[in-house]
């Protein structure tokens, strides 16, 4: 198999980003876009008008259990993500059988 100037073979090339079944098979890059979406368009947009708009005065009782429940939301969901990255998580990314890690051979393990 011929490599590219990455040291990747062509084929591992071609089909790096292709048939991935879930997360943990998935590059760094792609963890990082998801937080950069998730932030953009999740927290900031989607987000944002339910709660302030819950929290106008003459909200009803209902209205404010949505704004705490979406707020919580929010919360949880920025709190995951940030989880992501903390080294427990790579870890756990990184213990699949199977799943080639990209930032493995860089562990000790030498070139293959």
């Amino acid at each position: 198999m011929k490599s590219n100037a990455g040291g990747m073979s062509e084929a591992r090339a071609a089909d790096e980003h292709q048939g991935m079944d879930d997360i943990r098979e998935a590059p760094a890059t792609v963890r990082v876009a998801f937080v950069i979406w998730l932030a953009a368009v999740g927290a900031g947009t989607v987000e944002t008008v339910p709660v302030v708009t819950a929290a106008l005065p003459g909200s009803t009782p209902a209205g404010l259990v949505f704004g705490a429940v979406r707020t919580l939301h929010v919360i949880a969901v920025l709190t995951a993500t940030a989880l992501m990255f903390t080294p427990p998580s790579n870890r756990w990314f990184r213990r699949r059988p199977g799943v080639a890690f990209r930032g493995a051979r860089h562990a000790g393990g030498g070139h293959s």
